[in-house]
C-alpha cells in the first residue's frame, strides 16, 4: 500500500469512528454508558491516526484538535 493509500484508509477509518460515536451517543444509555466512552476513545485515536498520516506524507495538518477529556471534570458538575 502506498503511503498516500494509507492516509485514505486512515481518512475512511476516522469518518467510520465518527458515525459510530454519533450512533453511540444516539442510543445512550444515561450519563455514564460505556459504549459512548469506547465510541469517543476511537474517535480520538483514529483522528490522530489520520492526523499524523497526514502530517507524515503531505506536511499537511487539519484546524482542529484533540480535547484532552478527564473523567474528574464530571465529577465536579
Amino acid at each position: 500500500m502506498s503511503e498516500q493509500a494509507g492516509v485514505r484508509v486512515r481518512l475512511e477509518v476516522l469518518l467510520a469512528a465518527l458515525a459510530q460515536h454519533l450512533a453511540a451517543v444516539e442510543s445512550r444509555a444515561g450519563e455514564a454508558d460505556p459504549a459512548v466512552f469506547a465510541a469517543f476513545d476511537h474517535l480520538a485515536d483514529a483522528f490522530a491516526a489520520y492526523e499524523e498520516a497526514l502530517y507524515d506524507v503531505h506536511d499537511e495538518v487539519v484546524p482542529m484538535t484533540l480535547v484532552a477529556y478527564d473523567e474528574e471534570d464530571d465529577e465536579e458538575l
